[in-house]
């Protein structure tokens, strides 16, 4: 059995163009998705004054799990967590 290839016929200008501004949206619409979600881990791991005066932006300026230390230090965060997989 033979395999055969079809040729494709070049692109027109007018569809480089589509695609291009197809891969750009594309691009700008996953940049606009994922950001947030990375600015929340960023800020996790940021000192708590340079995340409220602004200061973190794509990285931590300076890296501290002082948060964590005092989400964890409360009680009442591990009851939350065990009613959260209680409910799901």
């Amino acid at each position: 059995m033979k395999i055969t290839h079809k040729s494709r016929r070049p692109k027109s200008l007018q569809e480089k163009i589509f695609d291009v501004l197809v891969y750009g949206m594309a691009v700008l619409l996953i940049l606009l998705i994922i950001y947030p979600l990375w600015f929340v881990i960023i800020a996790s791991f940021s000192n708590p004054q340079d995340v409220a005066t602004g200061a973190v932006w794509f990285w931590p300026k300076s890296w501290s799990l002082e948060g964590y230390k005092t989400l964890f230090a409360q009680p009442l965060i591990w009851r939350s967590y065990f009613n959260t997989r209680i409910a799901s």
